[in-house]
């Protein structure tokens, strides 16, 4: 049967009592230390990856200006060749128009010389023709006059 003895039951409370303290001295104070020191690395963790996560949004935030700054920046600059690139069209239409006008100025000038050329050309060649005709109708004429002046001078001598 079960003896419950005053002592052996004071005993076996300090027993417990000392074992408590033992325990509590050796192992739950070095336990609660490394569960502090443990707690306190997890904490500083979730500051330094709250920390680094704000940094990331700022970066995030800075990179999207610059990429909406450059897509601007580009969009001015395309807009500034498309600018550039229809002036550069423009006097060059209108380059290669005065051209083709001096060039089609000048070929007319030149058609019209030619055609001057051959009108002064063709003027002294009626010219001279009229001056041959002229000159053998000249010289029927006087032939015949001078024979019928020949007959005449030799008609008169002999009278």
């Amino acid at each position: 049967m079960l003896n419950l003895d005053p002592w052996n039951i004071l005993f076996t409370v300090i027993n417990l009592l000392v074992f408590f303290c033992i325990i509590k001295f050796f192992l739950l104070k070095p336990i609660k230390k490394v569960m502090d020191q443990r707690e306190k690395m997890i904490q500083d963790d979730l500051n330094n990856a709250a920390e680094t996560k704000k940094a990331a949004n700022k970066l995030k935030a800075e990179y999207e200006g610059n990429v909406q700054a450059a897509q601007d920046k580009a969009a001015e600059i395309t807009k500034e060749a498309k600018k550039t690139a229809e002036l550069q069209k423009n006097n060059i239409i209108a380059s290669a128009n005065d051209q083709a006008k001096e060039i089609v100025d000048k070929a007319q000038k030149n058609a019209q010389l030619e055609y001057d050329k051959t009108m002064s050309k063709l003027e002294s060649e009626i010219a001279g023709l009229a001056l041959v005709a002229a000159t053998k109708v000249v010289k029927e004429q006087s032939s015949n006059s001078d024979t019928s002046s020949y007959d005449e001078f030799l008609g008169e001598e002999d009278k």
